[in-house]
């Protein structure tokens, strides 16, 4: 069977209406009988008397068959999405009690134990601060201790000088004269 587009099929109806205004057939009879064999013809094909390829029918199955897994599988994502949206509303509210939790652990053990160590810190730093002082000072007292040490170590030398030299010459010095037996009477 032929298969003529409805383009083609309204052309040639439309050229032989036009013969027939060009000849003068109005009258004639003709152009009804073509007119009505052309709108069973379009009618025809439009309505699907003509015979279907089988294998337009076997895809259009398997376009129908895709169409229903596609769905299918759209359902499944579209569930899937929701389900993954509620999950996270649960975490963003877990999340939300963590951190809550967490500034209030803060607020009641860190912070009081940071506060602490601060002020410990401060006496610390102070205590350091004196004994450094302290240090300043002994290293001063015990430079003062080193001069006098040295002072106290020349002198000791120079009285060691002095004893030798009073040890060399004994016999120079006179004797003190013996005590006699007389008192001796003013």
């Amino acid at each position: 069977m032929y298969r003529y587009s409805k383009n083609q099929i309204l052309s040639v109806f439309w050229k032989e209406t036009e013969l027939g205004k060009d000849n003068n057939m109005k009258k004639s009879g003709t152009t009804p009988v073509v007119l009505m064999v052309a709108i069973g013809f379009v009618l025809m094909s439009i309505a699907g008397c003509q015979e279907q390829d089988p294998s337009n029918t076997r895809m259009s199955k398997l376009i129908a068959l895709e169409n229903k897994q596609l769905k299918k599988q759209l359902e499944q994502c579209n569930e899937e999405i929701e389900n993954q949206k509620q999950l996270l509303d649960e975490c963003e509210g877990v999340k939300q009690l963590l951190e809550k939790q967490a500034r209030e652990n803060f607020e009641n053990t860190i912070a009081p134990l940071l506060q602490n160590f601060a002020e410990k810190t401060k006496e610390l730093r102070e205590e350091n601060t004196a004994f450094k002082a302290q240090i300043e000072e002994l290293k001063a007292q015990t430079e003062e201790l080193r001069t006098e040490t040295e002072e106290l170590k020349t002198q000791i030398e120079e009285l060691e000088a002095q004893i030798e030299e009073l040890n060399k010459e004994p016999e120079e010095f006179p004797q003190p004269p013996e005590p006699s037996e007389e008192p001796e009477t003013l």
